[in-house]
Formats: structure tokens, sequence, C-alpha cells
């Protein structure tokens, strides 16, 4: 029978990760009988060999995992060869870790263990218990693990800074994939300045001139604001259209605006675009959906305060006890940050940490803040930085469904530079290699 076998480079699996570094289609008959001499050099790659049991054990994996996946065949022999092969680019990458000081924790280990388990529907015990019924040994199957999770480490360090994706690229994946946009409608604003004075001897507007409306609208004016000043002071009475549309979908949108939405967020305002006739400053209202994005965001400032040596965990208690006193007798939460915040990040800005979403602070951080109203502040609680006191300014839920879109395209298109970049590399070094094959 025959059998195919696609050598897989890079990444992780369903399970987690690559527990075999290959993705395999295989019919069992096709696999060779591990009949040879335990104690045969297969190969030879730098400073490490690969024997034949290794290989043995390997192929054995393969034939009793995946079996059931059995697509098609390679000739004879040929299944064996690709197995070395991806074994020997393992071998380098797992050099390159120890060259390079990689470790991976017991813990990591043991919790990719334990989600390939409960992939298979089985406890961590079921599944030792599984392995050990067929035949497999569950110590190779650790060692794997670690083995990919350093090729993986290795991989990240050497390509993660090579992959960069432009903000151009994610617009047209996002106008080349209309699914990414499905059902989304955009509200937006926009002020249509006249490219060509039709009054002498006004000037036309120049670009630094529109540029100097984008600066006056990010300051706070608004697109009507903009337009009845510069009608009556800059144009001498010819009209700058300031026009909203309604929602609509992005095919039902002028073309040269389509473009230039799919890289704004809610509220932003373009630079400006040169049509034939005019220049025009887009603001995007908002972007919304039958099925929405919908993310809470709290606007909130603290104060950290760090145990040492010199000042126990009790005692910064009793200190943030004593500010949150002073806030609530009407001191200036803000100064107080100023004054004794140990948050080098915020100290300058009185603690604020700005908008942010509730989780990316951490779940204590989370959870301290989760039930305060505006203006409230919590009682000292802990996190890894150390104690904080915070005060709710604000809280919001937002629409962010196009950043969730763009994010989703970001995502795809670094993926597979990532992986493009990877094959790419694994060739490279399994060239300039030192690899000698005995079988």
């Amino acid at each position: 029978m025959n059998c195919r076998v696609r050598i897989l480079n890079c990444g992780l699996k369903k399970w987690g990760i690559f527990f075999i570094s290959l993705s395999f289609f295989v019919h069992g008959e096709g696999l060779p009988s591990p009949s040879f001499p335990i104690d045969t050099i297969v190969a030879v790659v730098n400073n490490d060999v690969i024997t034949r049991s290794e290989l043995n054990e390997r192929l054995k994996w393969i034939k009793v995992e995946w079996t059931e996946h059995a697509l098609e065949a390679l000739p004879q022999g040929e299944a064996e060869r690709e197995v070395l092969e991806a074994m020997i680019r393992e071998s380098i990458q797992t050099q390159m870790a120890e060259r390079l000081g990689v470790k991976i924790d017991d813990q990591t280990v043991y919790t990719t263990l334990q989600n390939i388990a409960k992939s298979k529907g089985k406890t961590f015990e079921q599944f030792k218990e599984d392995l050990k019924q067929k035949g497999l040994d569950f110590s190779s199957l650790q060692k794997q693990v670690q083995r990919e999770w350093l090729a993986a480490e290795v991989r990240q360090k050497h390509l993660l800074r090579q992959v960069s994706v432009a903000e151009q690229e994610i617009t047209n994946a996002l106008l080349a994939n209309p699914k990414h946009l499905e059902n989304l409608q955009y509200e937006i604003a926009y002020l249509a300045i006249p490219l060509t004075a039709k009054i002498e001897p006004v000037t036309p507007f120049s670009e630094s001139h529109v540029l100097e409306i984008v600066e006056e609208l990010k300051a706070g004016k608004t697109l009507a604001d903009i337009a009845i000043v510069q009608t009556l002071f800059k144009t001498m009475g010819h009209p700058l259209q300031w026009t909203l549309q309604s929602a609509h979908a992005l095919s039902e949108l002028p073309t040269l605006f389509a473009q230039k939405i799919l890289e704004m967020n809610h509220g932003e305002f373009s630079s400006p675009i040169k049509g034939e006739n005019h220049w025009y400053i887009l603001q995007l209202k908002k972007a919304s959906t039958s099925t929405p994005y919908l993310v809470q965001q709290v606007n909130v400032r603290h104060i950290l305060l760090k145990p040492n040596l010199m000042r126990s965990e009790s005692a910064v208690q009793q200190e943030l006890l004593h500010l949150r006193g002073r806030v609530l007798a009407g001191e200036s939460f803000s100064e107080l940050a100023k004054l004794y915040s140990e948050d080098i990040l915020t100290v300058r800005e009185g603690g604020d940490l700005k908008w942010v979403q509730p989780a990316s602070l951490g779940p204590s951080f989370a959870k301290a803040i989760a039930t305060l109203r505006p203006g409230e502040i919590s009682q000292p609680f802990s996190t890894e930085q150390g104690w904080h006191i915070a005060q709710l300014i604000a809280s919001k839920t937002e629409d962010l469904t196009l950043a969730y879109r763009r994010e989703q395209a970001l995502d795809l298109i670094r993926r597979k530079k990532f992986d493009e970049a990877a094959q790419n590399w694994l060739i490279e070094i399994r060239d300039q290699a030192f690899v000698e094959i005995r079988l």
C-alpha cells in the first residue's frame, strides 16, 4: 500500500502542539515493521545522532495514531525517509535552542499533555492508560512535546521580527475577501473642499490648508463648524459641502471612500483624500452589524505601592487605606497618584490607565473594579506588580466590529507570512547543517 507524509515544520496543532513534527495521513500497512537493530545510527546531524530505535518509535506512533486518517500512499520505504527528514529538521532546531539557552518548563509540557487528553475526550489518567494499551511509551510523548516547544520557541525568536504587515495589506485583504465585511453598515460624514476657486481673487485650497483643517477637527471642531467658518471667511461665499450619510454597505460607498474607511476607527478623521474636483475629509461615525462585536471598556486610574525589605505587605495595605481615606475626604486621586504611585508608566498622568478592556488589566485588577460605579474607589488589592487602589472614572460599551474584522485579517496575513518564512528558514538551516544519512 502507498502512504503520503507531509512534513510540517512550524506551528501548533489542534491539540495545542504537534506532538509529532508532521501532519500525516497514513495507511498502516505502508509502514515498515521495526525489525532493525536498536543501536544502529540512521543519521548524524551536526553534533547529534538519530538512532534506528528512535526512528522506529516515531514510526510506531504514526502507525498507531494516524492509520485511521489514511488517504493515499507513497512507495514502500518512502514514508520512513520522510519521517527521518522531519526528525533531522527537529534535531537542528533543538540544537539551536540549546545554544540559545531556550528552556521549556515541566508545567508547559504537562499542560500540553492535558490538552491533548482533553481533545480526545479523556482524563489525563485515561489518556496515559490508552497509550499503554496501544503499546506506546508515554515518556517518549513527553520528550516529543518538549522538543516541539523548543523548536517553536526557536522559530519565534528567529522569525517573528521579520514578519511585518502593513496597514494597506490589511485593507487589501478585507476588500479581496468580502466575507470579512459581511453585514457591516457604515455611517460616515465628510467635508468636500473644492480644488479650484470660482471667485477671484480667492486662492484655491492647497493640501497644506486642508491638513490644517484636519488638525482643527482633531482638536475638537466638528465638520459642520468647519464648513460654516471656511465658507464665510475662506471661500467668499462658495460653500463647502458637509454631508452626513446614513448607513450603507461598503459596496454602496464611493470607491474613493471605501478603501480609506477600512483603515479608520470609530469617530476618527481621515487624512485628506484628493478627488477629481474636491478634497475630502471623512469621519467614520459608526460601523455596525446585526451581530456586533461589543466590548466593555473602562477608564480607570490607580495608585501602585510595592512591598520591599523596609515595608511589609501589611504596611503597604495600611498606607493605601490611608490614601483612600484622603481621597474620600476630598483630596484629588490624581494628585495623590502623582506623589505616591510607584507605577512609572502612569505616575505622571496621575495613575490614569486610559480606556482599556478590564481583562487586559489582569484577573485581580478586573475583579477589584468590576462592581465600582464612576467615581468610586476600590479597597486595596494585590496583583503581580504589587498592591493597588483604583478609581473608576467612567465605563462604556463600544462597538469594535470593524476593528475586530481588521484584527482577524491581520492575524490571517501574519500567520501566512510566518508559515512562508518558516518554510524558507527551515530549508536554509537544513542546507547549512552537516547531515549524514545512513539508511
